[in-house]
């Protein structure tokens, strides 16, 4: 189900408000869950823009926006296949999915992968939402 999941955004475009890295996550969410959540609700066209919405909804960055739906993140080696990643970039912290040794992350063109390794912490979805995986 993940490698179907990553083969659908593979070409997709990165897009404030639509294809980044929130709406990302909150899709694969979505597919394991059959429920929509929103993780930051827009609309926004920017990064500026998402930052404005995070704060605005009443949180102080993108990790405690994933807390408050997700629950206390897990450190990155005790991260799953299929898991939610937080992960560090050149343009700042962005979500992920973990996909074992790598990190599926929405990148300028399409999905991309960074090493496990930019994993900052993370959120344990499997255990609490198992889906195919």
């Amino acid at each position: 189900m993940l490698s179907d999941f990553i083969q659908e955004y593979r070409h997709r475009h990165f897009v404030w408000g639509e294809t980044d890295c929130c709406q990302f996550a909150a899709a694969w969410l979505a597919r394991c869950t059959g429920r929509e959540l929103s993780l930051l609700v827009g609309p926004y066209a920017s990064e500026r823009g998402a930052r404005r919405a995070i704060r605005k909804a009443g949180f102080t960055g993108l990790e405690s926006l994933v807390n408050a739906h997700l629950g206390a993140p897990a450190a990155p080696l005790n991260l799953r296949r299929g898991d939610i990643g937080l992960v560090s970039t050149d343009d700042g912290p962005a979500l992920g999915i973990v996909g074992g040794a790598v990190v599926w992350v929405m990148a300028p063109d399409g999905v991309a992968n960074l090493p496990a390794s930019a994993l900052l912490k993370g959120w344990r979805i499997m255990e609490q939402m198992p889906c195919l995986r």
